[in-house]
C-alpha cells in the first residue's frame, strides 16, 4: 500500500482460435493435441517461441507480464483452439479507494488488462468462460497470516475511445477488493494511544514538586511521536487523511496540551517573584502606552 500497488499470485490462461494450427487428426495417426513452447512472454518476443501468441499486457504496470509470468506450453487442438497457461505474479500500480478509513478499510484496485501494440481493430480481447476469472482454492493458496484478505473480484469489457485513426482500444477491467486486518493496528496503535493518553491525563494528579509529572508527560508526548511515525510508512506519502491519522492528530495535540499545563503549573508553583506578570507583557503595555501619549500630544 505505501507504493500504490499490489503483489497477487495468479494464474492467467488465455484462449483463442488460430486458422494456421489446424490440421486433420486422421492424416496424423488421430493426433489431435499438440504443446508448443512459448518463452518470452509472446510468440514474437523470443525466437524460442514456437507459435504467434495474442499481444496482451497489464496496461497500469509495475511490471511487464513478460517478465512476471513464467514460460510455459501452450496447448494446441487440431480445430485451431489454443490455451496458454501460465503462473506468476500481477503487479499492478493502483488508485487505491476506501484508504480514508484506514486501517478499517477495504481497499479497491482496479486492473487494466489489453493490447499494447493493436488496437481492437486487430485484437479484441473478450472474457473467458464470461465472467474472465475463477476461484479455486488449494490447501497451499494463501497464508496463514497476511494483513490482507481478497473478499471480491469482478470483471468488466470497456472500450475507451479512439486514440488514433478511428481505432477503439478495448480492455478487459477487473475491480478487486481487499479487507485488511484492523485487530493489529488496533492491538498495536488503538489500544496504545488511548493508553498513553490516560496515562498523560494522570500527570494531573502528580505534585507540581515531583520532577515525574514533566518526565512522564513528556514521556507520553514522545511514545505518541514515535507510534504516529511507525504507522505512517505503512501509508503512501500524499495529501489524502485517513481515520488513523486523524485519531493520531488528536491524541498527540492532547499530549501537547498535557505538557504544555505541566510547564505552567511547574513555573507558577516554583515562582517567587511579587509580580507575575511577564516581563515582555509588561515591555509590550509600555510600548503601548508610550505611542499613545505620542498620538495625543499632537492632537
Amino acid at each position: 500500500v505505501a507504493n500504490s500497488g499490489i503483489d497477487l499470485v495468479v494464474l492467467i490462461r488465455q484462449r483463442w482460435v488460430d486458422p494456421r494450427l489446424t490440421w486433420n487428426p486422421s492424416e496424423y495417426n488421430d493426433t489431435s493435441t499438440l504443446w508448443f513452447w512459448i518463452e518470452g512472454g509472446s510468440g514474437p518476443g523470443c525466437d524460442a517461441s514456437e507459435i504467434w501468441t495474442p499481444d496482451l499486457e497489464l496496461w497500469n504496470l509495475k511490471e511487464s507480464l513478460s517478465t512476471s509470468l513464467g514460460d510455459a506450453y501452450a496447448v494446441v487442438k487440431h480445430d485451431g483452439t489454443v490455451l496458454w497457461s501460465r503462473t506468476g505474479r500481477l503487479k499492478p500500480v493502483c488508485k487505491f479507494r476506501g484508504l480514508e478509513k484506514f486501517p478499517f478499510d477495504t481497499l479497491g484496485c482496479t486492473i487494466e488488462i489489453g493490447s499494447w501494440a493493436f488496437s481492437g481493430l486487430y485484437l479484441h480481447p473478450k472474457r473467458m468462460d464470461g465472467t474472465g476469472f475463477s476461484f479455486r482454492p488449494t490447501v497451499t493458496i494463501g497464508a496463514s497470516y497476511s494483513e490482507f484478505t481478497l473478499v471480491k473480484v469482478s470483471s468488466e469489457e470497456h472500450i475507451y475511445p479512439e486514440f488514433w485513426q478511428e481505432e477503439d482500444w478495448p480492455v478487459i477491467k477487473y475491480h478487486i477488493q481487499l479487507k485488511r486486518a484492523w485487530q493489529f493496528y488496533a492491538r498495536g496503535h488503538l489500544v496504545l494511544q488511548i493508553a498513553l493518553n490516560v496515562v498523560a491525563f494522570c500527570c494531573f494528579w502528580i505534585p507540581p514538586h515531583s520532577g515525574e509529572r514533566m518526565m512522564l508527560s513528556i514521556s507520553a508526548l514522545l511514545s505518541a511521536i514515535y507510534s504516529d511515525l511507525a504507522i505512517s510508512s505503512s501509508l503512501p506519502k500524499s495529501a489524502g487523511v485517513t481515520w488513523l491519522s486523524t485519531f493520531s492528530l488528536v491524541s498527540m495535540i492532547f499530549s501537547l496540551l498535557v505538557v504544555f499545563e505541566s510547564a505552567m503549573v511547574v513555573h507558577f508553583y516554583f515562582c517567587t517573584d511579587d509580580d507575575l506578570v511577564p516581563l515582555w507583557y509588561k515591555k509590550m503595555l509600555k510600548l503601548r502606552n508610550k505611542r499613545r501619549n505620542i498620538v495625543l500630544e499632537k492632537r
